[in-house]
């Protein structure tokens, strides 16, 4: 099973992937983390393009990530961590369209039935 969860990096969406460790205990399952940087130039006598060390920073949280999540499971989880720069939506649907995982996982910190109907309603337009 391929299993694509995209991560803002935040603690609610780390502990979210956490979480998914007993759902995953059945099976082999291939995890793919993903985060997507927004490039941010700085502007000033001289442009510095920062996205770069973004980038750097988030292939460094998603390998711990990724580290705790195999750490988690008895069972063998493969775990892999792609990082890429642009806007979301554009540069996730792309992703997905390229690698057609069995599943995609948003993870979300909304507790209400609405909020969370409403956030799958988000991802089904992230994917096409």
């Amino acid at each position: 099973m391929n299993i694509v969860i995209p991560s803002d990096l935040s603690l609610e969406s780390e502990s979210a992937v956490l979480n998914l460790v007993p759902l995953l205990t059945d099976r082999l399952v291939k995890v793919t983390l993903y985060h997507c940087v927004e490039s941010v130039i700085f502007g000033g006598s001289g442009m510095i393009n920062i996205s770069d060390i973004l980038v750097q920073n988030a292939e460094r949280k998603l390998n711990e990530l990724g580290r705790e999540l195999s750490k988690q499971s008895e069972h063998s989880i493969e775990v892999d961590c792609h990082t890429t720069i642009g806007q979301l939506h554009m540069q996730l649907s792309e992703f997905i369209s390229s690698t057609v995982p069995d599943f995609v996982i948003i993870p979300s910190i909304r507790k209400r039935f609405f909020d969370r109907l409403l956030v799958g309603q988000r991802s089904l337009w992230f994917i096409g």
